[in-house]
């Protein structure tokens, strides 16, 4: 799914859709993560790893912190593997809520 995604071949990758699940793991030492759907598929985005190995972009994490379930995002990351993705690796990356108008 997210390899059709990366065009580019790179792990780089941006896309919206909705937040179907705002996981907050990360305050008992899991990983905090996003679950975003995208058509009939929802996409894991990882914004904080919990303890270890610690999230450089603190940004992406307090936007994560932010949303909630049947919020529009848009969402720029690496693959972390064949279903998910983090915000993690590169300021770069971001968690943006939209706003329909």
């Amino acid at each position: 799914m997210l390899s059709a995604l990366d065009p580019d071949g790179d792990g780089q990758v941006t896309f919206q859709g909705m937040v179907v699940e705002n996981n907050f793991g990360c305050e008992v030492d899991a990983a905090c993560f996003l679950r975003v759907r995208i058509d009939s598929q929802a996409v894991t985005v990882v914004y904080h790893y919990g303890e270890w190995p610690p999230c450089e972009n603190g940004e992406a994490t307090l936007q994560g912190f932010e949303v909630s379930v049947g919020d529009k995002v848009e969402v720029a990351g690496t693959i972390s593997d064949g279903s998910g993705l983090s915000t993690c690796e590169s300021d770069d990356h971001y968690i943006k809520k939209l706003v329909d108008e």
